[in-house]
């Protein structure tokens, strides 16, 4: 018996810098080498069961045509604050290229209920995205769903749709966050209303990432 806990003793003292390093080794790689998550944000994806995007443009002082555009642009940038706080780094932008892209992917469904494909998309399409813009990862932003209540109050959820996709064309993450509103608001506080959702997107995907 003596013997056997001697055993066991010294094997545990020869294992412990091991786990001790690999925890400090992945711990460097993370920091190291974060993700880089590019992000893309679909054409003519704000959707709803009330509001007609002439009525959401004329109560949020945007043009008709610039709703999408605007919706996308708050949301990449609440996630860009995020991300200096992240192990992953998220770029966002316009190019031919992603727009190409971004015209070829579909989503069926709507709010929570929606489910994306980029099979209509080109391999060396979904290539030269990443080349171009360096990334591990893209970030789509499906869908911005306005769902209006009346009861038991008058209540708007925005829900927010995306889909993480890798190199490979696989999905290797989904999810939908939302926040409530009384009504349609400007796009400066929908923008500060939506940073807790914009966290817990990031947070989301850090978790399927393993980061």
């Amino acid at each position: 018996m003596k013997r056997f806990v001697q055993v066991s003793l010294i094997l545990v003292a020869a294992m412990a810098p091991m786990l001790s390093f690999a925890k400090k080794n992945k711990g460097t790689r993370a920091a190291a080498e974060p993700a880089n998550v590019l992000i893309v944000g679909l054409n003519d994806n704000v959707k709803s069961n009330y509001y007609y995007d002439d009525l959401i443009a004329k109560e949020m002082g945007l043009d008709a045509d610039s709703v999408d555009y605007s919706y996308n642009k708050i949301i990449a940038a609440n996630i860009s604050t995020v991300a200096p706080k992240s192990l992953c780094h998220f770029v966002s932008g316009s190019t031919p290229e992603i727009d190409a892209v971004a015209g070829k992917i579909s989503v069926d469904g709507e709010g929570d209920e929606c489910s994306t494909s980029v099979a209509q998309v080109g391999d060396a399409e979904w290539k030269e995205i990443f080349e171009k813009n360096n990334a591990d990862y893209v970030l789509v932003l499906n869908q911005h769903y306005l769902k209006r209540q009346v009861e038991p109050m008058r209540t708007v959820f925005y829900i927010i749709s995306y889909s993480l996709f890798d190199k490979d064309k696989k999905e290797v993450h989904n999810g939908n966050q939302y926040f409530s509103l009384i009504d349609l608001v400007s796009l400066d506080k929908m923008k500060d209303l939506s940073r807790k959702s914009s966290s817990r997107i990031v947070a989301g995907i850090e978790k399927s990432l393993d980061l």
